[in-house]
């Protein structure tokens, strides 16, 4: 018997528990349609086949969703654990991840608690280690049981978002902040509300207790108060701060409290005078006002206090207090200087959890991290940002809760031995397959470039970049150079065999989209109110514009020949146009204006670059260059929204979601017909499902589809749905191989997954 190095027996080397046959992917197949994800997970454990199990327990969203997902799930699981015969005898073709790139069976994640319908705001675990309790924007309270994921109940009480819960020093009641202008004080051995505590005149956004029995609360009225616990009265309004309270924290014996506003203002008060005792920071004379509910200050530069505002304070086991934004700060509160910064993150941090040895912080993904800020792990799961983290009692738990509405509970022990696998820390990733379709670029909101081997599925290396908000990557004609610009005005190229970076730029330049030159020593690039530009990505330098070419650009196009640039734009309050200009001259040749104040949202070229395709919501007009004449005007979808893509030099694919179905529907551009119409369906559990992603093959035979949370491989020609791909989170992203033998997918928990096509020919 082939043992792991844990002791537990390698998978696959067992019979069948049901039947006494080797197992086998047919036989677990069969065994999963008798017995469903959780009893055959257990059947498996009785026999010694603890990976197994694990394995499949891991997956058993993705099977009651589809429960041919069992190949895939092992596979991307497992990884080379399972030997290639373990496979044989599978009907039906399947899309295998070539990586183990799904989350290990023994992954520090331990469950996915859904109850919520909103954004999940804080999170707790009541002193007895088991009453896990979270509330959020949909202002419900719920009360779980920690160890089994169950149900218990809700605490009804607030008619707004719950933004923080805390417990008395004695454990013995439960504070709940809300936007309702209370806060909730609730008994903890029977959970009922026992008093609201009112008094502010706007949302309350924190609330502490005491030892001496006092109740501290900020909001976002910009006053702190303190109340008596017993009998509910307000006992004291502290005013200094100008504007709204976003952080609390009581030091000592909780005669002092911390607190920060959205004026950058952090200061000591003394609860008992409410005098001001110190002031760490001040940084209210750079704020400049609201616009629209949105707290505008200028960003803080000096290296002491925080960019703009922090979310959380706390004081540390080390009697230190603690603040963060998108760093780490540690202060001395008697002497109100700053003493230590780290820890920095991407996205501001939305909460943190502190043990005695880790803090936890909640921001595009959940970190764990020494007490000084150094990283010791980064748990994904999450579909989106995560908003509330909490430790229970013993610290060996981490809940956390997301704007995806749900709860994740994670093993720290394990979180803080699993090996890391690449992958992106934002959410789904933007696919960019290299020429010659033997390599793929994802990109996402942390600012790292991941170059994938399609081949193989292997990791070739990472590009990482000082700001997050990269927003277009491309590849020059012979691949040899990665090319990545920034919202904020940057412009980087690499080379790809090395990971050297060759140039970096910035200027004033809001980049939007990125077109190399064939000379693989330039780039044509569009922006937001500025103009066409050239740059050079082999000796840098500032870049050559197209003189008043000042547009908001929504697509870009260069003509095979490189004689015309053929660009869309978005007018506010006015039609959007489509334009064409000279290259070599930088004029612009003429002007094709939207209908009404509609714009134009995509653009592809079409008939060898002398058909130009633009896209104006469920509409494809097709016109003819240089003189931007329009030829045809062809309905796609009367549902608005849809993907479009180039097949052929002379057709085009239009894709939307029709009635829970992908409608697909090919034109011919230059004839002005429809050619073929193809309809996929879609899973019903998805209750407002879209197309996301649309992606064809070279010879325009087989598309890409992302839909409802999953991949799918598409036949063209006859409409045949050849493997679907349900991944740990939903995929958000995607591009099939160029000649269709397989995917690379994006989750929305920043996971990629190349996939191989097995059995489909």
């Amino acid at each position: 018997m082939v043992q792991g190095s844990d002791g537990s027996r390698a998978p696959g080397n067992s019979t069948d528990a049901g039947r006494g046959a080797p197992l086998t992917l047919a036989a677990l197949e069969r065994r999963l349609g008798e017995l469903g994800a959780v009893g055959l997970a257990n059947e498996l454990r009785a026999v010694g086949e603890a990976l197994l199990a694990d394995a499949i327990e891991r997956s058993a969203d993705a099977l009651r969703r589809d429960s041919g997902q069992l190949a895939a799930h092992l596979a991307g699981r497992l990884g080379g654990a399972l030997p290639p015969e373990f496979f044989t005898g599978r009907a039906g073709a399947w899309l295998k991840p070539l990586a183990a790139s799904l989350e290990p069976p023994r992954s520090p994640l331990r469950a996915t608690l859904i109850g919520h319908t909103e954004e999940v705001r804080a999170v707790l675990v009541a002193a007895d280690g088991r009453t896990l309790l979270s509330s959020g924007e949909d202002g419900r309270v719920l009360c779980w049981d920690l160890p089994t994921g169950e149900l218990l109940g809700e605490l009804l009480g607030h008619q707004a978002t719950v933004n923080a819960m805390a417990l008395t020093p004695a454990g013995d009641r439960l504070l709940t902040a809300s936007d309702d202008g209370t806060i909730g004080v609730w008994n903890t051995a029977d959970w009922l509300l026992i008093t609201r505590l009112r008094g502010h005149t706007r949302y309350v956004r924190r609330a502490l207790a005491n030892a001496a029995g006092q109740v501290v609360s900020g909001s976002n009225d910009g006053t702190i108060r303190v109340w008596d616990l017993a009998s509910g009265a307000q006992v004291r309004v502290i005013e200094g701060h100008r504007k709204a309270i976003t952080a609390l924290a009581l030091l000592g014996d909780g005669t002092r409290v911390a607190a920060a506003s959205t004026d950058n203002l952090l200061a000591v008060w003394d609860v008992t005078t409410g005098e001001r005792v110190a002031t760490l920071f001040d940084g209210s004379s750079g704020y400049r006002g609201e616009v629209m509910g949105l707290t505008l200050s200028r960003n803080n530069d000096s290296g002491v206090g925080h960019k703009h505002f922090p979310n959380r304070m706390w004081e540390g086991p080390d009697g230190g207090l603690y603040s963060a934004e998108d760093e780490l700060v540690r202060w001395d509160p008697s002497t109100g200087g700053q003493v230590a910064r780290g820890g920095e993150h991407v996205w501001p941090i939305e909460d943190v959890a502190v043990a005695p040895e880790l803090v936890a912080t909640a921001s595009s993904t959940v970190r764990l991290l020494a007490p000084d800020g150094t990283p010791r792990a980064t748990l994904y799961g999450h579909e989106g940002s995560v908003t509330a983290v909490g430790f229970s009692p013993d610290a060996r738990t981490l809940v956390s809760g997301g704007s995806d509405h749900s709860l994740r509970v994670w093993d720290v022990e394990a979180a803080l031995q699993a090996p890391e696998f690449p992958r992106h820390s934002g959410w789904s990733p933007e696919v960019t397959p290299a020429p010659g379709g033997w390599r793929c670029a994802t990109h996402s909101s942390d600012g790292i470039v991941h170059l994938w081997d399609v081949a193989t599925g292997a990791h070739v290396r990472a590009f990482h970049h000082d700001v997050a908000l990269l927003s277009a990557v491309c590849f020059t004609p012979d691949g040899s150079r990665m090319v990545v610009t920034s919202s904020r005005g940057h412009l980087w190229s690499w080379d790809v065999a090395s990971g050297e970076r060759v140039t970096a730029m910035e200027e004033e330049y809001w980049f939007k989209h990125l077109v190399p030159l064939r000379d693989g020593a330039r780039v044509l690039t569009g922006a937001v109110n500025r103009e066409l530009a050239i740059w050079d990505v082999q000796r840098g330098g500032a870049p050559e514009l197209f003189a008043g070419s000042s547009m908001q650009v929504t697509g870009l196009e260069l003509t095979p020949d490189e004689r015309l640039v053929v660009v869309t734009t978005f007018g506010m309050n006015r039609a959007g146009s489509l334009q064409v200009w000279d290259f070599e001259r930088r004029i612009k040749l003429a002007e094709h204006q939207a209908s009404g104040t509609s714009s134009f949202d995509r653009l592809l070229l079409a008939d060898a670059g002398r058909l130009a395709v633009a896209v104006d919501g469920g509409v494809v007009q097709v016109l003819a260059l240089p003189e931007a004449r329009p030829l045809h005007v062809l309905t796609a979808t009367q549902q608005g929204e849809m993907q479009v893509v180039k097949t052929t030099d002379e057709r085009v694919l239009a894709g939307c979601v029709e009635d829970g179905r992908v409608a697909l529907r090919e034109f011919d551009v230059v004839r002005g017909e429809l050619v073929r119409e193809l309809s996929v369906a879609l899973d019903d559990g998805d209750s407002e499902p879209s197309l996301l992603a649309l992606s064809v093959t070279l010879d325009g035979r087989r598309a890409s589809i992302v839909a409802d949370g999953s991949a799918r491989l598409v036949e063209l020609e006859s409409g045949r749905l050849l493997a679907r791909f349900v991944g740990d989170a939903k995929i958000g992203s995607g591009a099939v191989r160029p000649d269709g033998a397989g995917a690379l997918v994006g989750e929305q928990s920043g996971r990629v997954h190349v996939l191989a096509l097995v059995g489909g020919e």
